[in-house]
């Protein structure tokens, strides 16, 4: 996806999960070699990570998840 915002202030989340895996071979996609990276620039700052708190237990390490409704 190619997004474009005017917004002065960006707020991005990425889940890394929500992607395909890339196919490592069979594609058909051209490849080029890059000059050295950019340097780093003081266009964005990283302000801090923020994890989600639960009460719940996590189910995905659950050895038996029992449901009703």
């Amino acid at each position: 996806m190619t997004l474009k915002s005017t917004d002065p202030i960006k707020l991005l989340t990425v889940r890394g999960t929500s992607f395909e895996a890339a196919a490592t071979e069979g594609g058909s996609a051209t490849q080029e070699k890059l000059g050295d990276a950019p340097t780093a620039t003081d266009l964005s700052t990283f302000v801090k990570q923020e994890l989600s708190k639960s009460d719940r237990p996590e189910l995905s390490s659950a050895k038996k998840v029992i449901s009703a409704g």
